[in-house]
């Protein structure tokens, strides 16, 4: 069964007997753990060694961009557990 919404897209979930949403695919796993740490690097930068560019330094950011890097390399390192 496809559920439509207001302004007309369908929605397909576990109502219609489908697998779960909540599964990955073996090569969805492969991207995510080959692409996050890309993302991961791309927040570091921005957030840690970007502000060496500006004018003023925040150890708020500073901290903000090295736990981003932290949390995205772990999730990234969870997916590639399993692949």
């Amino acid at each position: 069964m496809v559920r439509r919404s207001r302004c007309g897209r369908a929605f397909v979930g576990p109502w219609d007997g489908g697998s779960d949403d909540a599964t990955i695919e073996t090569t969805q796993r492969e991207l995510l753990a080959d692409k996050l740490p890309d993302t991961a690097n791309l927040a570091l930068g921005a957030l840690v060694f970007g502000q060496f560019l500006a004018a003023s330094f925040s150890i708020a950011l500073l901290i903000l961009g090295m736990a981003l890097w932290t949390l995205i390399l772990s999730v990234a390192l969870h997916f590639a557990e399993d692949v």
